[in-house]
């Protein structure tokens, strides 16, 4: 699955070793699987994904927003 494959989706970033990440990432899972059939969800390592964490301007982790057409509506 591919985010831009999708006009509107959920992304979490997250870095490996933050212990808040850590426990955020099996709360987004519940929500990303009740809601997978309307609101695909992204769970990404913002260190794995630079070009994408300095689009959505992440600044902190863990960080989720919904995003529409390409663009942080949240």
């Amino acid at each position: 699955m591919q985010l831009a494959d999708h006009p509107v989706a959920v992304i979490l970033f997250t870095l490996r070793g933050c212990a808040a990440c850590a426990a955020a990432k099996p709360v987004f899972e519940k929500v990303r699987a009740h809601y997978a059939s309307c609101l695909p969800g992204f769970n990404l390592d913002a260190s794995m994904n630079e070009e994408l964490a300095n689009r959505f301007e992440v600044k902190t982790v863990p960080t989720i927003f919904i995003i529409r057409a390409g663009k942080r509506v949240s």
